[in-house]
């Protein structure tokens, strides 16, 4: 499962893409999200374009046997990616626009701030802009929930894309955070 977002020179060269053209691609490379040994119930957060890496290991997840709460926030309802396979009993999708034409109004991390008035997952999971998993990190900090995000942006080749809450922390200490 690929989704591209068009937003510069190169995603825009591949949304000219015609059927029957070759795609050359490498990786994935680094780490990647795991699962819990405990099933239980996940909340995955996903800003934009994260919801094609959440989608996929929500997918996963609820043909594991987790109950998924998948919170997928966009600017307005048309750029949701929203797959077929979300029409599983296990995966609750919650959605937040900026506009408010769909779902709550308002951020992604909005959204799950009341989510977790009211309930407290086993474990979550966070793609998006970096400061909306900032947010996501603080929110499960305050709350003893154990995470995991993606911040390609500081990606070091001993740990790659993913990492867990208790590796955040120590980045976030060594950066003055």
């Amino acid at each position: 499962l690929i989704s591209v977002g068009k937003a510069g020179a190169g995603t825009t060269y591949l949304h000219e893409m015609k059927e029957g053209d070759t795609l050359t691609m490498t990786g994935p490379y680094g780490t990647f999200f795991t699962l819990p040994a405990k099933k239980g119930t996940l909340a995955l957060v996903a800003g934009g374009y994260g919801m094609a890496p959440l989608g996929f290991l929500a997918k996963k997840a609820a043909e594991a046997g987790y109950t998924v709460d998948l919170f997928a926030g966009a600017r307005s309802a048309n750029e949701f990616l929203i797959y077929e396979f979300f029409n599983n009993p296990y995966i609750t999708l919650h959605k937040t626009t900026d506009d408010g034409s769909a779902g709550i109004k308002g951020f992604v991390t909005d959204g799950f701030a009341q989510y977790l008035e009211k309930t407290t997952p086993d474990y979550v999971y966070t793609v998006g802009p970096a400061i909306m998993e900032d947010k996501i990190a603080a929110l499960c900090d305050g709350k003893n929930i154990p995470y995991q995000l993606s911040v390609e942006a500081l990606a070091k080749e001993e740990f790659g894309p993913v990492i867990d809450h208790l590796k955040y922390k120590e980045l976030q200490k060594n950066s003055g955070k």
